[in-house]
């Protein structure tokens, strides 16, 4: 892993239940791809749908999420190194 990857953090606010996607990318790398290294808590949807996040906070929850992201790709030798993370911090109204 590199010792400064490349961050993206994205700042959501939603009220309620609503659902929320973020495009990441429009294509998935052949060696890789897009990983959820630290999950919402308190969810109905928190998922990568190809190169799309989708979240959607479980009905009646109010708070703060965090969800991080990360690419990891290969040069076809499975030795996959992590290229850019994106860091979701989520607000529920």
């Amino acid at each position: 892993m590199k010792d400064e990857l490349d961050t993206k953090v994205i700042e959501v606010l939603l009220k309620g239940s609503e659902p929320y996607s973020y495009k990441i990318a429009t294509s998935i790398p052949t060696e890789g791809g897009y990983e959820i290294r630290k999950q919402a808590e308190v969810y109905q949807i928190s998922k990568m749908n190809w190169g799309e996040y989708q979240f959607q906070a479980k009905e009646g929850y109010q708070g703060s999420e965090t969800v991080e992201i990360v690419l990891s790709t290969s040069i076809g030798n499975n030795n996959f190194t992590d290229q850019k993370r994106w860091v979701f911090e989520i607000k529920v109204e």
